[in-house]
């Protein structure tokens, strides 16, 4: 809808890092998509498989991910 405000977040936690359980198979996908009438605001894409939870172009080895998205009302 023009005119919208929007406000919101998405959070991933991969594999339950209490109990030391690891994402250690598998992949992930996930994507975020935020538009404002035909307009794209936000696309936002990460796949995650356990080889790339490590090093710098990965998670750092880190299991938690979030995006925080908050956009004003009228034009951008």
């Amino acid at each position: 809808m023009e005119g919208a405000r929007f406000i919101g977040w998405e959070c991933q936690c991969l594999g339950r890092p209490v109990i030391a359980e690891r994402f250690d198979s598998g992949q992930a996908d996930f994507q975020l998509r935020v538009m404002r009438g035909q307009r794209p605001l936000l696309l936002e894409r990460l796949t995650v498989t356990p080889g790339r939870l490590n090093g710098a172009a990965g998670l750092r080895g880190l299991p938690v991910t979030a995006t925080l998205v908050a956009t004003p009302a009228g034009e951008l």
